[in-house]
């Protein structure tokens, strides 16, 4: 079970250093990405995927409110596959994107089992 850790954030919803699961993440980030949008604000929070020995496998910045992406997997999905890499990496890449994706709530999804 991967799990995200954000460990820089401009929101108080996103704690510092605080272990969510995968579905609690996109759960949270998904809700706030749509009260940012509503507000017109925007905040950028730092964060860690993890895997199960908790070692980092991801880092990136998840930009809140910008409508970039719908919660935080959905950011991760959309940033790696804007990245050119050779076939080996290109593995590693679809394996953890559905590894991740297997873990996103249903509701987050789109019919077709993709991102909205």
């Amino acid at each position: 079970m991967l799990s995200v850790m954000f460990i820089k954030s401009e929101t108080k919803e996103l704690k510092p250093f605080q272990k969510l699961s995968i579905p609690e993440a996109c759960e949270i980030t998904e809700t706030l990405e749509t009260q940012y949008q509503r507000a017109r604000k925007k905040a950028h929070a730092d964060f860690f995927i993890l895997d199960e020995e908790d070692q980092e496998v991801y880092a990136g910045t998840l930009s809140i409110g910008s409508g970039l992406a719908h919660h935080v997997v959905d950011h991760i999905k959309k940033k790696l596959s804007s990245l050119k890499m050779d076939d080996i990496q290109e593995a590693r890449k679809r394996s953890f994107l559905e590894q991740l994706e297997k873990e996103v709530p249903d509701h987050l999804k789109t019919t077709d089992g993709s991102f909205s």
